[in-house]
């Protein structure tokens, strides 16, 4: 199925039947990919004489956020299969 397919017919059934995959797949690669970024921030800090930068502490930060809006995400699209 050609993306111009999609494009021409739009069908709202078709469109969230592709979709909801490839936005649970994002999801789940956020939530991994920031637990990696921490386990190497977390790993570093041990580390004798090693100082922790803004930057560190941002990347700590957004990685909260992005846990919860992805983690409330994935719940919503669990919800939604059951119904």
């Amino acid at each position: 199925m050609s993306c111009l397919y999609l494009l021409s017919s739009y069908n709202p059934v078709e469109y969230k039947r592709i979709i909801e995959p490839v936005r649970k797949l994002v999801n789940i690669v956020l939530v991994l990919g920031f637990l990696f970024v921490d386990f190497l921030f977390f790993h570093d800090i041990f580390k004798a004489g090693e100082s922790t930068s803004i930057a560190q502490y941002l990347t700590g930060i957004l990685s909260i956020l992005v846990f919860v809006i992805s983690i409330q995400s994935l719940m919503k699209n669990n919800k939604n299969a059951k119904s």
